[in-house]
């Protein structure tokens, strides 16, 4: 949907056009806002959409705070704000300060329950930063910006409790879904409009592609598969991310952080991946909650367990089959489309598109499997594609849908990169020589004028 420009020459562009602030960095960098960020994630048992909205908040704020400050130093040079006027930041101002603040104020309204542990951590972040002047502008500037996005954000949507009543009909998702809100909260990104990046829907439950689908599920997914390997096991536990971890959409700035630690990033930068990424991964959420809304698409419990009743001559019914997710545990939304696909597809090109190639090796451990599992991967697009996967081995997608859903995600992770937190164009200032000639050309058209009323 949207083609992928020359990526090299998108981060030549990146390069140039970062402004250097002589502001100590080595003070509370942006990894650790994430992992505190993250920890009260798992504290707080946060679902998969509220992640992602709430890392939006976070890292859009921390990105206003940052990225003002250096606006307020060379407003002709840097990147767009989101959503703050270019000109209100203070110029004598902590970077460092202000995006630990800002991180401080959305948490702290988001995740009342949680004080505790943020006020601790936070405060150590802020011991980092010598006491000065400019510390206090960046608190309070940091402040500022993460009270404009909280009230701009208080009524999108996400907070609207809307029950969900399933029906039994043949193909239908029939579960519990408790965050359907999500296909109705308003985007994130400036000017995008969600129903363009719709999959076309799951095939016909007649079909030989579905047929082809539901026999591979049901091999692959089922609870003691004897045709699932044990690297696919593997990463079927390792990408499943339920309650009491960072969630699927925590996966997205994990990934930030594992990449932003291998480089050497000027803050500003930093700040401005981060808010990328929480776009591409709130906006993929709203993108796939209203697919899910749109189809509710049966999960392959249902699927397998009904399957004398689809009407396909290529599929068997099997009473018993349970899931590698766990007995009676099919997921917790329609099927169609994938969620953790689909936002693997956006962090994935937004990384790629950033790095300005796809290839990057890189070891990542998630929180199901613990410390002690690490994947090892040459790209983000096959990080991306394995974790997309990892839903049919564990039982709960059909491969059909993983395709559809990481192409969706990438086409917004396009859109995102292309179109968000843009290079500010700098005003160029024309050459002592091109000055002159102006000069004499406007002399002679004026001689010529004077000639002609004469």
């Amino acid at each position: 949907m949207y083609s992928c420009h020359s990526r090299l020459k998108l981060k030549t562009i990146l390069a140039i056009a970062v402004t250097l602030i002589a502001t100590p960095v080595q003070a509370a960098k942006l990894a650790d806002i994430n992992e505190t960020f993250l920890q009260s994630i798992r504290n707080t048992g946060a679902g998969t959409p509220e992640v992602a909205r709430s890392g939006a908040i976070v890292y859009l704020s921390v990105y206003d705070a940052v990225n003002g400050i250096d606006l307020a130093n060379n407003p002709n040079q840097g990147f767009q704000q989101y959503f703050t006027a270019p000109t209100a930041a203070p110029t004598n101002a902590s970077r460092e300060a202000a995006a630990v603040a800002a991180a401080i104020e959305v948490l702290q309204s988001l995740y009342p329950q949680d004080n505790a542990f943020l006020s601790t951590s936070f405060s150590n972040l802020l011991t980092t930063i010598p006491d000065s002047s400019a510390k206090s502008a960046g608190i309070s500037w940091g402040q500022s910006v993460a009270k404009q996005l909280l009230a701009l954000r208080s009524s999108d949507g996400a907070n609207v409790n809307e029950p969900y009543i399933p029906t039994n009909n043949i193909g239908v998702f029939d579960g519990s879904w408790g965050s359907q809100q999500y296909r109705n909260v308003a985007p994130f990104s400036v000017g995008i409009d969600i129903s363009t990046f719709s999959a076309s829907g799951p095939p016909a439950l007649t079909s030989e592609e579905y047929a082809q689908g539901f026999n591979e599920v049901k091999s692959l997914g089922e609870l003691n598969s004897l045709t699932r390997t044990a690297a696919q096991t593997e990463a079927a536990k390792f990408w499943q991310q339920a309650g009491g971890t960072t969630r699927p959409t925590g996966v997205a700035f994990e990934m930030a952080q594992t990449y932003t630690e291998s480089q050497t990033l000027e803050l500003q930068e930093e700040a401005r991946l981060y808010g990328l990424v929480s776009l591409a991964n709130i906006d993929a959420v709203i993108a796939a909650w209203q697919d899910k809304a749109l189809y509710e698409f049966w999960r392959p419990r249902d699927a397998i367990r009904s399957a004398d009743l689809d009407g396909n001559p290529l599929t068997t019914l099997d009473s018993q089959w349970e899931a590698f997710r766990g007995v009676g545990r099919q997921g917790s939304s329609p099927e169609y489309i994938s969620g953790q696909a689909t936002f693997a597809g956006a962090w994935s090109t937004i990384l790629a598109n950033f790095n300005g190639d796809d290839n990057f090796s890189f070891s990542l451990a998630l929180d199901t499997l613990g410390s002690s599992t690490v994947r090892s991967f040459s790209s983000f697009s096959v990080a991306a594609t394995e974790a997309g996967d990892s839903r049919v081995w564990l039982g709960t997608h059909f491969p059909f849908t993983i395709d559809d859903s990481l192409a969706v995600g990438e086409d917004i992770g396009q859109f995102v990169f292309q179109t968000q937190l843009q290079p500010i164009e700098p005003i160029s200032t024309p050459e002592p020589s091109s000055i002159v000639g102006l000069l004499m050309l406007g002399g002679m058209l004026l001689v010529g004028h004077r000639r002609q009323e004469a």
